[in-house]
């Protein structure tokens, strides 16, 4: 019976990775379909480019289009960092754009270290780094994303194309402290820690009939707590974003826990009687949550734990490095809410989808 019992702990884990991992996809495809009714046809490859190919493509580096901001000069370092990360020159960006794209990439760099970490304590192979690593991408193309909408000049197209050299990056030290060099920089000299963005129809979209009422009621009251933390309008940047992203992720690790218990109970019940379970609704499968703690086991509580911790030192660091908050209480108050995954919170557009005539009541900025 012990090795049904395993059978079915590894079973639960591939459908549970499987599940995370898919509502990324989905999200993702959602993303750029949006992204190309947005654009049209992609942009054409700049030939500016040229020039640092050579150098780039020695450490991994892919080229990329690209286009001049505003009027700030670079030193050579920092020029090197985002000739390296877009890859392509932009001598020209201002310090909020510097600082979103730095932010970006250290908070991959972030995510690197934890997928690291866990790694120590599981196989290489464990499902669970690919559902982690799946956070790292995501959460990198919707930041670059961010960063599109403060600098129009920057290409909405090439989100993957950026994402696989920051991936190389990583690997370089002088560009890590490059990086870091500059969001210390511009901490000190361009106002709010997250650079303001335009995000007025992102948040507006989940809330016209794209779901549930009870939903929308879940994401009001998130966006109620959101408020008496932040110390600033949490609808100004991506921080509510944020908050949505991590309590959705919380809420469906919650809700596997809970299926795993119900099916670790059939298991027990199967043992003590000696029938297997029926495929069919189980009349004894209305258990209490408290009756279901007793099916729990130190492996099962052990890997969720590992889960749970790996997305609190995900977005912990967006919440402290982005957006200034005290990362254990923000992320203790943010526990206590729930709300069903949805992948319309998920990306966001680099672009204005639509010009708003009116923000939803639940999403008027209260003062």
């Amino acid at each position: 019976m012990k090795t049904n019992k395993h059978a079915l702990t590894k079973v639960f884990f591939v459908l549970f990775a499987g599940t995370v991992f898919m509502l990324f996809l989905i999200s993702k495809s959602i993303h750029q379909e949006k992204s190309s009714q947005a654009h049209g046809e992609r942009k054409p490859q700049a030939t500016a480019a040229k020039a640092h190919r050579s150098l780039w493509s020695m450490l991994g580096f892919k080229s990329a289009t690209g286009s001049e901001g505003s009027d700030n000069a670079m030193g050579e370092a920092e020029a090197q960092f985002f000739t390296a990360l877009l890859g392509q020159s932009h001598p020209f960006l201002d310090p909020q754009t510097r600082r979103a794209l730095c932010q970006a990439f250290m908070c991959l760099n972030n995510v690197t270290r934890v997928v690291e970490s866990v790694g120590e304590k599981c196989s290489p192979t464990s499902s669970i780094l690919t559902v982690l690593q799946s956070y790292g991408a995501t959460l990198f193309r919707s930041d670059y994303s961010y960063a599109c909408r403060i600098c129009p000049g920057l290409d909405p197209d090439i989100a993957d194309v950026v994402y696989a050299n920051a991936l190389a990056a990583l690997k370089v030290g002088e560009l890590m402290n490059t990086a870091s060099n500059v969001l210390e920089v511009t901490y000190h000299s361009a106002g709010p820690k997250r650079p303001l963005a335009p995000m007025g129809d992102h948040y507006t979209v989940p809330f016209q009939n794209t779901i549930a009422p009870e939903e929308t009621a879940a994401c009001s009251n998130l966006l109620t707590t959101v408020r008496s933390l932040a110390g600033y309008d949490p609808l100004s940047t991506d921080l509510f974003n944020d908050a949505v992203v991590y309590v959705m992720s919380m809420t469906h690790l919650r809700q596997y826990r809970e299926e795993a218990l119900r099916v670790r109970s059939r298991i027990d019940r199967w043992e003590r009687t000696g029938a297997p379970p029926s495929l069919d609704d189980d009349p004894d499968d209305s258990d209490s949550a408290e009756s279901l703690e007793s099916h729990s086991d130190p492996g099962l509580e052990s890997s969720f734990a590992t889960i749970a911790n790996a997305y609190r030192d995900i977005f912990g660091y967006r919440f402290a490095e982005y957006h200034g908050l005290q990362k254990e209480e923000f992320l203790n108050a943010l526990d206590k809410h729930s709300i069903l995954p949805t992948a319309t919170w998920v990306h966001i557009n680099p672009t204005l989808q639509v010009e708003l005539t009116e923000m939803p009541a639940q999403l008027v900025p209260q003062p």
